[in-house]
């Protein structure tokens, strides 16, 4: 009898123990208790974010990611010199004669032939953003996730520079002078390969076109991910899939006139976010 009791009290103990480990290792699920470092590349950039468990099934993380240097594009912008109202060059000079007389004076052009049918642009992109997610684990010692959260960075992340010979930007500037204020002459950017006007935008005397694309600074994001909370030889290696809602692209500038025509790419307020990420459990 004695034997039976030592063998059922063996048996229990085999039993409770590993449930009393689980229920220990739960336990220090909570914030703080672990701490994990990452670094990532990605569409995002490069980056660097530390995470936390909050609870066996939720992961908390944070982090920043840049890109380490500014992209820069150069390209040839199609434009049109057309009044607010669609009038040519040609017939605001031709209709006033204030115009003509202070043009044909200053020794600029009274006609719009030899106006610059292009603009040499360049456009400068510099992104870095900081993170804050929650990760959901559906089951605790799972490797999938779904994260919810916020990238927060500048909203000035695209800057548009460009000349227009300072000669016919003058004459221009100079023609709005005697012009109504809803009926301004501005250049209209347009799209040369698919037809269709971009932005509008007026130009000082200088010739100089310079503005900025601008989304919003707080940026919602919604994603997936694979891999453990915590990983099981302090090393691991996590796989982000997810989108984020910028909001649509307006121009800024200090320039008269500079905003969208016409904007067909609806999808450019949501980006794709994928990034593959390298992480360490500190303690």
């Amino acid at each position: 009898m004695k034997l039976e009791r030592l063998l059922f009290s063996i048996a229990a103990m085999m039993l409770l123990l590993p449930l009393a480990a689980q229920e220990k290792e739960q336990s220090d699920m909570r914030f703080g208790k672990h701490l994990t470092l990452g670094g990532e590349i990605g569409t995002m950039g490069i980056g660097l974010e530390v995470a936390t468990p909050l609870h066996p099934n939720i992961r908390l993380r944070a982090g920043i990611v840049a890109l380490p240097f500014a992209l820069r594009e150069h390209y040839v912008q199609g434009v049109d010199l057309v009044s607010m109202k669609g009038n040519s060059y040609d017939y605001m000079a031709a209709q006033n004669t204030e115009i003509l007389q202070a043009l044909s004076e200053a020794g600029l052009p009274l006609t719009s032939s030899g106006m610059p049918e292009t603009v040499d642009m360049e456009e400068k992109l510099r992104r870095i953003e900081g993170k804050l997610l929650l990760d959901f684990y559906p089951e605790a010692n799972g490797c999938f996730y779904v994260s919810l959260g916020v990238y927060v960075g500048g909203s000035h992340q695209r800057k548009v520079q460009g000349d227009v010979e300072p000669m016919y930007a003058r004459a221009v500037e100079m023609a709005n002078v005697y012009l109504p204020a809803d009926d301004q002459l501005e250049y209209f950017m347009y799209d040369e390969q698919h037809a269709y006007y971009t932005y509008k935008v007026g130009v000082p005397s200088s010739g100089k076109i310079s503005y900025s694309r601008r989304i919003l600074p707080v940026k919602p994001y919604v994603g997936i991910g694979f891999g453990r909370m915590l990983p099981k030889r302090k090393l691991g290696c996590h796989f982000d899939l997810g989108v984020l809602y910028r909001g649509r692209w307006k121009v800024d500038s200090d320039t008269p006139f500079a905003e969208y025509v016409d904007y067909p790419y609806k999808w450019t307020s949501i980006y794709c976010v994928a990034a593959l990420r390298l992480t360490g459990q500190l303690f």
